[in-house]
């Protein structure tokens, strides 16, 4: 399973940089902001999030999502 999971990363890198081209490396991934159930819709993950998006405007660094759920999106997005 281990070895099945580091592949997968290592796919999902290589055609990363194949989308990102010579911007590979100047751009921030955003994968997981993770909250626990119990404080959730307490703006623990807005602020989370907030706080790496102006880390990375201050580096003057894109920001894209990596996510497999539509529901994350709307998430993000009203965030910036």
């Amino acid at each position: 399973a281990m070895r099945r999971m580091v592949e997968s990363k290592d796919w999902f890198q290589a055609r990363e940089r194949e989308v990102l081209g010579a911007r590979a490396g100047t751009v921030a991934r955003l994968e997981r902001v993770a909250v626990l159930p119990s404080r959730q819709g307490q703006g623990v993950g807005s602020s989370i999030l907030a706080t790496a998006l102006k880390e990375m405007d201050e580096l003057g660094l894109a920001v894209f999502l990596a996510t497999q759920e539509e529901r994350n999106v709307v998430f993000y997005r009203r965030l910036g």
